[in-house]
């Protein structure tokens, strides 16, 4: 097996180092880490200390009108050029 070694700040080892499992190595850490996605729980425990979550839910809302009222604008043109919707 091929063994690599990295140079990490303090910091980011002693975040590393609160991760681990008991009995876990670093290397089975890292992929253990670098194999999952995050949860729904996960980012809404990252955004609760950095956002409002009125402001996101405005923001949000915001956003999906402007893309539905593009997508109707797009799906008018292509009627005009006699493509169907559903097509």
């Amino acid at each position: 097996m091929t063994v690599k070694t990295i140079t990490v700040t303090e910091e980011a080892y002693t975040a590393f180092a609160r991760m681990k499992s008991p009995g876990e190595s670093f290397s089975e850490l890292m992929k253990r880490v670098s194999n999952t996605h995050p949860t729904v729980s996960d980012i809404c425990g990252v955004l609760k200390d950095k956002i409002d979550f009125e402001h996101l839910r405005k923001r949000t809302k915001e956003v999906h009108e402007r893309m539905g009222k593009s997508m109707e604008e797009r799906h008018a043109r292509l009627r005009q050029f006699g493509v169907n919707r559903s097509s």
